[in-house]
């Protein structure tokens, strides 16, 4: 491509920031760069992979001009930056993937399945917490469905009962706190009435409590000083007469 070689460092240099950083910053690079990087930064690091450029890169490699053999050379050459790129981002994800599943096919098949056994055992910690009915889901003996399942195999029970898993535990939570009885129940008094008569008692400090914000003569007050009914005066005269 014949590319500049400070144009290209530049260039590399600015996408390996991009991935460490998420950012770049033009004051790390000579001036002649800086329109280039702020208008790739506008656009999207990440575009690069898709074919987007910024135009500024190919004004600094080809010179300016208005004819049509210098804009063919610029979108030429912008073409195969794009696809020295694409090819380069291909090679390192390759490089991952190998890195990550495995070189051969028996290594890849062996991490597979030491993933799919590991998800397995976390799913069996949950068991306690769905629904009784729903233990079934799960194999009779649990040690022996491992050491003998293949990675397709695991596979294949997760992706089935994973969700129905989590459903289970969403619908055992629901039904835990709609139907399970009050505590009182579990500490029965030692008197008769002594739950009654707690919360009788309760209700009476509200009512008469003198702090309280509600109105305290709720109930007819039996206090020495309140008036007393005229019928018992009437009685006592007519013993006295």
């Amino acid at each position: 491509m014949n590319t500049r070689s400070g144009l290209i460092d530049t260039f590399c240099s600015a996408i390996s920031d991009w991935f460490d950083d998420g950012a770049v910053d033009p004051n790390k690079y000579p001036t002649q760069y800086h329109q280039a990087i702020q208008q790739q930064s506008k656009i999207g690091w990440g575009h690069v992979y898709q074919g987007h450029l910024a135009a500024a890169w190919s004004a600094i490699q080809i010179p300016a001009g208005t004819t049509t053999d210098l804009a063919k050379a610029r979108y030429m050459w912008t073409s195969l930056i794009v696809e020295v790129s694409l090819r380069w981002m291909i090679d390192l994800w390759e490089t991952r993937n190998k890195d990550v599943h495995g070189h051969t096919e028996s290594e890849q098949n062996s991490r597979l399945k030491a993933k799919h056994q590991e998800t397995f055992r976390n799913m069996l910690e949950k068991k306690a917490r769905m629904r009784p009915s729903d233990h079934w889901l799960f194999p009779t003996n649990p040690a022996l469905f491992l050491a003998t399942a293949s990675a397709n195999r695991l596979g294949t029970w997760i992706a089935s009962r994973r969700r129905v898993v989590r459903h289970s535990i969403t619908a055992a939570r629901h039904d835990s706190t709609n139907q399970t009885p009050n505590i009182v129940t579990f500490f029965p008094p030692t008197r008769p009435g002594g739950i009654a008569r707690l919360r009788r008692r309760r209700n009476d400090n509200l009512i008469h409590d003198a702090y309280c914000k509600k109105r305290r003569h709720k109930q007819p007050s039996t206090s020495r000083h309140a008036q007393h009914s005229i019928v018992r005066f009437l009685s006592l005269r007519g013993r006295l007469n």
